[in-house]
Order: C-alpha cells, then sequence, then structure tokens
C-alpha cells in the first residue's frame, strides 16, 4: 500500500499509560511521539484514562486523555481498563489508523491496522518460576508472531527475545533509545542530602538486586561511614526491608527513601557522590543515561545490555559477589581522578543516543509495513 499525501495516523494504545506514573517505557513513547516527523506520521496517544506524569506534558493534539486515575480514586483499576480498552477499539474503528503501535502486549489481530509492538525486556521470561509465567508465554508467542514488526530497545533484548520466542528475525529492529533532552532539575532541600551519598534508582525487586548493594554498603566502614544511601523510587520500604537492615546493622539514619519526578531525581544525580545499577537484568538501562546527562560517577553490574549501553565509559561490577561490589565502590568513590576522567568521557558517549534517530529509524519501519 503507498503511503497518501496526508500524514499516517500512528495510534499509540492507553496500556503503559495506565500502568506507569513514572517510567522508561512511557519516557520512550513520550519521546518516540514528539521526535516523529508529523509532515509524514500523525501519532497521537489513546489513553482516556492514565496514570502517567509524562502524558501531562504533551499537547493536546497528541492525545486523547481525559481523566487522570490519580484525581478520580472511584475508578477502579479493572474498570478503568476496561474503558480504555472500549474506548480505544471504538476510536480505531472510526479513525482507522495506518498503524497501532502498542505500548505493551496486546493482540490486535482483529483490527485492520498493521501492528508494530517494541518489546523492552525479558525479566518474566528470565525470572519465569519467581513470576509464575508459564501460562502467558502462550499468549506472547501468538501475539508477537501476529505483529507485522517488532523493535527491541537493545542487541542483549533482541538476542533474549529469539531466544524464548520463535519468531522470524527478518521482522525484528533494534532501535536504541535516547538521552534526555535537558539538564533541568529541581533542588530538595533535605537533611540526609547535605552529606555525602550513594544513590540506586528504580524499583527494589530481586532482579533489581538491591539487597546486594545494601549488603555492600553495611560491609564496608569506608563506605558507610562517609556516605548515606539513598534509595529513589515508586514505593517506601518495607517492613521486611527494614528488618534487613537491622539484621545487616545498616543505621536507618544513614539509608533513606526518596521519590518524586525527574527534576527532582536529576537533582539527585547531580548531587550524588555515586550511582550504583546493581541490576542482574536490564532490557536497555535508561539510568545509566540519565546519571551521564547530570555528570554522574557511575559503576555498575557487567550483565546484560547494561555493558550495551555503559560501553568502556563506566566502571563494572559482578553483581553476584558482594566483595566485588564492596571492593569496585570502594575503588571508584574515593578515586575523583579516576571519576572526572569518566566525565569528561560522557558528553560524547551520549551523542550515540539520540531520539531524533530513534524516531527517524521507527518512522522507517511504518512506512516499510503500510
Amino acid at each position: 500500500m503507498k503511503l497518501s499525501k496526508l500524514p499516517q495516523n500512528v495510534f499509540y494504545d492507553p496500556q503503559i499509560f495506565f500502568l506507569q506514573r513514572f517510567g522508561g517505557i512511557s519516557k520512550y513513547f513520550i519521546n518516540l511521539l514528539q521526535n516523529i516527523e508529523k509532515n509524514k506520521f500523525s501519532p497521537k496517544i489513546i489513553a482516556p484514562i492514565s496514570n502517567n506524569f509524562y502524558l501531562e506534558s504533551i499537547s493536546s493534539k497528541f492525545k486523547k486523555n481525559y481523566i487522570s486515575i490519580k484525581k478520580h480514586p472511584r475508578f477502579t483499576r479493572k474498570i478503568s481498563e476496561i474503558i480504555n480498552e472500549k474506548y480505544f477499539r471504538i476510536y480505531c474503528n472510526i479513525k482507522k489508523p495506518a498503524i497501532i503501535h502498542s505500548t505493551y502486549y496486546k493482540d490486535y489481530k482483529n483490527y485492520k491496522s498493521k501492528v508494530v509492538i517494541t518489546v523492552y525486556d525479558l525479566i518474566y521470561e528470565i525470572f519465569e518460576k519467581k513470576y509464575n509465567f508459564k501460562n502467558l508465554r502462550t499468549f506472547r508467542q501468538k501475539t508477537l508472531e501476529r505483529a507485522d514488526h517488532i523493535i527491541c530497545i537493545s542487541n542483549n533484548t533482541k538476542k533474549d527475545l529469539l531466544n524464548y520466542y520463535n519468531l522470524d528475525d527478518k521482522k525484528i529492529s533494534v532501535i536504541l533509545l535516547g538521552k534526555p533532552e535537558g539538564k533541568d532539575y529541581e533542588l530538595i532541600d533535605n537533611v540526609y542530602l547535605r552529606d555525602p551519598f550513594i544513590l540506586f534508582v528504580g524499583d527494589r525487586f530481586k532482579y533489581k538486586n538491591f539487597i546486594s548493594l545494601a549488603k555492600a554498603f553495611s560491609s564496608s566502614k569506608r563506605i558507610n561511614s562517609n556516605f548515606n544511601l539513598i534509595c529513589f523510587g515508586n514505593i517506601d520500604f518495607t517492613n521486611d526491608e527494614i528488618n534487613f537492615f537491622k539484621k545487616e546493622n545498616i543505621n536507618l539514619e544513614k539509608i533513606k527513601f526518596f521519590s518524586g519526578n525527574d527534576y527532582q531525581l536529576n537533582y539527585l544525580y547531580k548531587k550524588a557522590s555515586l550511582y550504583v545499577c546493581p541490576s542482574i537484568y536490564e532490557g536497555f538501562g535508561l539510568t545509566l543515561l540519565e546519571a551521564m546527562n547530570m555528570n554522574c560517577p557511575i559503576i555498575a553490574s557487567n550483565t546484560s545490555s547494561i555493558k550495551e549501553v555503559g560501553s568502556n565509559i563506566i566502571k563494572y561490577f559482578d553483581p553476584y559477589n558482594i566483595d566485588d561490589i564492596t571492593l569496585k565502590i570502594e575503588n571508584l568513590i574515593f578515586d575523583n581522578a579516576e571519576k572526572n576522567k569518566m566525565i569528561k568521557l560522557y558528553k560524547d558517549h551520549l551523542e550515540n543516543f539520540s531520539w531524533k534517530k530513534n524516531a527517524l529509524e521507527t518512522q522507517k519501519i511504518y512506512s516499510r509495513i503500510i
């Protein structure tokens, strides 16, 4: 089918904008939408009921969004999901988009649009026993098979995808994510930020390996007597985590939880003595680019896609070895010359990651399949 002279409609479904208030996936779609050439494609996020911070920042002409779940708690999750799904189906039937770009796994086999799916990681597959994922594997296989094209956000994610699913390699493309566009930050006036600190960012699921970082922190007098450990995320410490800190003899005044928006996170990157990414698995590692953007020294796990993003710019450790984590943090955090040398390499390295390039490569896929 030839492209018409009018921009082709591309609809992004509501799934991720309802599930995530903050997060890398929704951030990806917002940046993609903002960088697509509007003379060729007319992108729109269809999310009548959402829970997303980034959605609030874009023009109303690029979205169908009426209600923020945060302001309307009477809407239960299930009812909201049903409303979103039905509205999306009706809107697609009326507007007939050339492409539906699914924000998560959803089978659009009965729609007349071409379907693109972006795969971010294979966390549920790799940690299948923990998440009791077996029953969903069949659904995902069919959904991926029926998609007209699949985008992976790293070469490692593509490798994992082909390892777990029987798919045609020719309909899978790797398109890397982009670096943050600005360095704006919002000041946080908090007594715990007046002392030097190590920063951890994200949810503390098992694969994020936060517990290993906490053990490394507690095991080194050099580290815990000179630095606090600040954890930025969505959910405060649980009772189990607090009990674990006590068991590890971690002074509760030395480990603190913070939550907030991206501008506040930028302030933490800017202030931190070191950002530590101890994850056992990441589909990309967007926080590495965020930390680089704010000139924060980084040390991370030597696993999955992390080295693909960090290259030879940052330092690495074995995430399964507490002694190695501890030693590598000690070696870097007290070495200002090494940290400054690392930071000087950030600017050129970040040029490898562009939202503009991400959008252009995605557009080529759209054009190819319609």
